[in-house]
């Protein structure tokens, strides 16, 4: 799974720890906040939307000290 959507790849949600997407996105659909986000950029009239952290890890968040379920 290279690309979520016509303007989203996977490396920009994955976890930068471990590669790993949210354990609920199923690879053959697109997430529903990939398609809110693909709204927005039509809405914004073709600007970027840059995602600098989509997803962390379990283990990931715990080291960084993020919130649990966040």
């Amino acid at each position: 799974m290279g690309h979520l959507s016509p303007h989203f790849s996977r490396k920009e949600f994955d976890c930068h720890c471990c590669g790993k997407l949210p354990p609920n996105w199923v690879e053959e659909e697109i997430p529903p906040l990939v398609t809110t986000l693909e709204q927005i950029r039509t809405a914004a009239a073709g600007q970027p939307v840059t995602i600098i952290s989509g997803y962390r890890g379990v283990l990931h968040n715990r080291e960084v000290g993020g919130e649990p379920d966040s």
